[in-house]
């Protein structure tokens, strides 16, 4: 049935996104990863693990390094350092990718989904959105949910 192929690919997606954060995790992990480029790994690991559990809180990069006992700045350059990404940008994508998956998954409104996912604007969020998946959300759900039904 519809219901069923929509599920089919909304888990499909789900278990997409849960894999790439195990490979990720996984890789932190490795001396690989880890690089010892400087020796805060062991402070950004756990500042990304209370923003990929706080994300929607909306953390300030302040916040994140008074929880790890670093200073703003330098612990500002070290998560840019090891994840490639400013704490603003890893955040919006953790805020957007699930976002994404609750667009797929529910019935929600795009307002409250902006909301849930952490953003405090729908205008950032639109912006945002389209910029990372290249489509406004609506049009997104609307592409997924027509693809999850020819499956």
């Amino acid at each position: 049935t519809y219901n069923d192929g929509v599920m089919d690919s909304i888990s499909e997606l789900m278990l997409t996104d849960m894999l790439e954060m195990i490979a990720i995790m996984l890789l932190k992990k490795t001396d690989v990863f880890k690089g010892e480029r400087n020796g805060n790994y062991a402070h950004i690991s756990r500042a990304i693990s209370y923003l990929e559990t706080n994300f929607y809180n909306n953390p300030t990069l302040a916040e994140a390094a008074e929880y790890v006992g670093l200073n703003k700045n330098y612990f500002s350059d070290g998560f840019h350092k090891e994840t490639g990404k400013t704490f603003v940008q890893y955040s919006n994508n953790l805020k957007l990718k699930y976002a994404k998956n609750l667009l797929i998954a529910s019935e929600m409104t795009v307002n409250e989904i902006c909301y849930k996912s952490g953003f405090r604007s729908v205008s950032t969020f639109l912006h945002e959105f389209k910029k990372k998946y290249g489509e406004t959300p609506i049009k997104y759900r609307r592409i997924a949910r027509r693809n999850a039904r020819e499956r």
